[in-house]
């Protein structure tokens, strides 16, 4: 059976339309909305998940646990630009983000740790004891 595979299921690349005012300038709506791209995986102690957000400092992440829900946050905020230049070309998406992620799993939320390298948020969510899988010998 084959099931169809949406890589970014809320993604929304460009909010409004492009207008050309002259050949080598492309203005876009600055209001543009991006959800990074994340990837979930578990064994048998822990969920980690990783997202990527490129050219995002750890200052401007917020991470939270709330009754099950994973809310990972944040803005990235546009490069610099030199002084008296004109933009010809503006892909990279700027702004605010929000991923959410209900987790399947009770977590022990002392224990979540979160490290921002390379672009890549990595979040360790140790399950809780009563989440993990325990061998019950029979008599």
């Amino acid at each position: 059976m084959l099931a169809r595979f949406e890589t970014y299921p809320s993604f929304n690349p460009l909010v409004g339309e492009l207008f050309f005012e002259d050949p080598f300038e492309a203005t876009a709506v600055a209001d543009t909305s991006f959800a990074p791209p994340l990837d979930v995986a578990e064994n048998g102690e822990e969920i980690v998940v990783v997202a990527e957000v490129p050219g995002v400092k750890k200052e401007d992440v917020k991470i939270s646990l709330e009754k099950g829900i994973l809310s990972i946050g944040g803005e990235k905020k546009s490069g610099a630009r030199p002084e008296n230049a004109r933009g010809l070309v503006s892909e990279q998406h700027q702004g605010k983000f929000l991923r959410t992620i209900r987790l399947p799993y009770e977590v022990n939320a002392a224990g979540v740790s979160a490290e921002l390298a390379d672009g890549l948020l990595r979040i360790v969510l140790p399950k809780a004891e009563a989440a993990k899988a325990h061998e019950i010998s029979v008599r």
